[in-house]
């Protein structure tokens, strides 16, 4: 008895992975871009806590309004705030930061920017799942 298996179709699957993974940053890159800015219009709309009581400070809005996404390379980006206070001193890192970034005045009471974030990855890896998705049936 004989058993015969032909496959066809082999380089084609190869030429796709291999244009997959050498393509991928390009592939995923607007998918990438898209969450990004996602995520600096939810910093944007995240609210800011209750005024201490007593607190005599004005709010100016810049921390909610100075969120903006910089292209690093194809693929990668990152979210910036860029307010600042009287002294020309970026301070967002001292509201919102992570970590020993945020000022003892501000934890507990204001958000981190990481936390809000992290909330969506899953977000970013379904919607580059659909990207590779389109991209492998072509």
């Amino acid at each position: 008895m004989n058993v015969d298996i032909k496959i066809t179709g082999v380089n084609r699957v190869e030429n796709k992975l291999r244009g997959l993974i050498s393509n991928m940053p390009e592939i995923v890159d607007g998918e990438v871009v898209d969450w990004t800015r996602d995520m600096a219009k939810l910093l944007k709309r995240t609210a800011y806590p209750a005024k201490r009581p007593g607190q005599n400070y004005v709010r100016t809005g810049q921390l909610a309004n100075r969120w903006r996404v910089v292209r690093q390379k194809s693929a990668s980006y990152r979210i910036l705030n860029d307010a600042v206070g009287r002294r020309g001193r970026l301070y967002a890192g001292y509201v919102v930061g992570s970590g020993n970034d945020q000022a003892w005045m501000h934890r507990g009471r204001w958000w981190i920017a990481r936390d809000v974030i992290n909330g969506f990855s899953g977000d970013l890896t379904r919607r580059m799942v659909r990207r590779i998705n389109l991209y492998w049936q072509q």
